[in-house]
This record gives C-alpha cells, sequence and structure tokens, in this order.
C-alpha cells in the first residue's frame, strides 16, 4: 500500500515551495542582470553625450544656460552663472529655469 494521502500532500507542498523559492532566486538574478545592463546603458550613452557636449559650441551653451549650480557647472569647466539683470528678469516674470532643479 502507498503512502498516505497527507503525507503525499505534505511532500508536495514542499516540493511547491521549494519551486517557489527557485523561481523568486531566477526572477531576482534576472532583476539584477537587467539593472546592470541599463546603468552600462546609461554609462556609454552618458559618455557620448559629454564627448559632444564638450566639443559642440550649442550644447556648451545650452548646459550653461540650464546648469545654475556651481559644482554641475564645474564638471563641465563653465564659468559661474551671471546674474540676470533686474530688465531681464521683469520682462520674464519668473527667473528659475525648471530644468535647474535636474
Amino acid at each position: 500500500m502507498g503512502k498516505p494521502l497527507s503525507d503525499r500532500i505534505h511532500a508536495l507542498e514542499l516540493r511547491r515551495a521549494q519551486l517557489v523559492a527557485r523561481i523568486q532566486k531566477l526572477e531576482a538574478q534576472d532583476r539584477e542582470r537587467q539593472r546592470r545592463e541599463d546603468t552600462r546603458r546609461k554609462i556609454l550613452a552618458g559618455a557620448m553625450v559629454l564627448d559632444a557636449a564638450l566639443e559642440d559650441e550649442w550644447l556648451l551653451e545650452t548646459l550653461s544656460r540650464r546648469l545654475h549650480r556651481s559644482a554641475d557647472r564645474a564638471l563641465f569647466r563653465l564659468d559661474a552663472p551671471s546674474a540676470p539683470s533686474a530688465d531681464a528678469e521683469s520682462q520674464l516674470g519668473s527667473t528659475e529655469d525648471p530644468a535647474a532643479r535636474l
């Protein structure tokens, strides 16, 4: 005669728990691989943009207009930002650049 039904159920529940654990481990490994690949893509794309930014006058001017923090500007060897004149402030209303918060 075979094992009692309760023993077979217990064995299957144990097997299911082991399979769930293996699946979770593989999913975690896949997420980690995807994260590493995404980081690598960002590093490579960023390096290309930086190379272009340091050679392209338009990009340098754009960075100069949008980067306001001294530490950020120093990364691109930009001079300190000049303070906007009172006349320019009155014409534009708010002088805050939304991109400056990035």
